[in-house]
């Protein structure tokens, strides 16, 4: 009885050491570093900061006032075209009338060109204007909250994301769209709170930059 009970004990410390010599052999795998990852939908954030909103207000009122100047010259263009086809006018008032109105075509040609190019520059210049202000305050955020790459989409929201136009663009677009945004991963409303409640402090005092640049490590 006593031999059994030894062997037993016997096999129990060989196969415990069995165990753990294949515990220690089989390889360890840790996890390596996590990195803090964020997301921002770009659109949104334009279309939600007030600065950039002023902007565009600006260059639609720019618009208005071109298209005003464009209607005043149609309207003297309609008057002379008007006055050349009446029969009672003079040959020579015809000549003069028909000179005018080329040189007023031209005119307009020349005034559509050049609003044409000049609100163009002010949009783009209004982007990339808005963009570097979004960076500059996405890196602040970044660094405050030690989040180490903040990655942009643009796209709808809510019901809006399925209308046609935006989901086709979604279909198409060939990079990388977000299909699920875990609960504190997307900081697109805190982005463009802290550019409105810099620029809304700006405006009141006037005196500081929307957003103060960071310094670069």
């Amino acid at each position: 009885m006593k031999r059994s009970i030894g062997l037993i004990a016997g096999m129990a410390l060989v196969f415990g050491a069995a165990s753990e010599s294949k515990a220690q052999s089989s390889p360890q795998y840790s996890r390596g570093p996590v990195t803090r990852v964020a997301l921002i939908n770009l659109g949104q954030v334009f279309k939600n900061y007030k600065k950039f909103q002023n902007g565009q207000e600006s260059i639609r009122q720019q618009q208005t006032a071109f298209e005003a100047e464009m209607n005043r010259l149609q309207s003297q263009a309609t008057a002379k075209q008007n006055e050349l086809r009446n029969p009672n006018t003079s040959a020579q008032r015809r000549e003069q009338l028909e000179k005018e109105l080329r040189d007023l075509k031209r005119e307009m040609q020349d005034k559509v060109d050049e609003a044409r190019k000049k609100v163009g520059q002010m949009q783009f210049d209004l982007l990339v204007k808005t963009y570097k202000e979004v960076q500059v305050a996405v890196e602040r955020l970044a660094r405050s909250r030690n989040i180490e790459m903040v990655l942009h989409y643009t796209d709808a929201i809510d019901e809006d994301a399925y209308l046609p136009q935006f989901f086709q663009r979604k279909m198409a677009n060939g990079a990388l769209q977000p299909m699920y945004i875990a609960p504190g991963l997307d900081i697109t409303t805190d982005v463009y709170t802290m550019l409105n409640n810099h620029y809304v402090g700006r405006s009141a005092t006037n005196t500081q930059p929307a957003i103060p640049p960071l310094p670069r490590r």
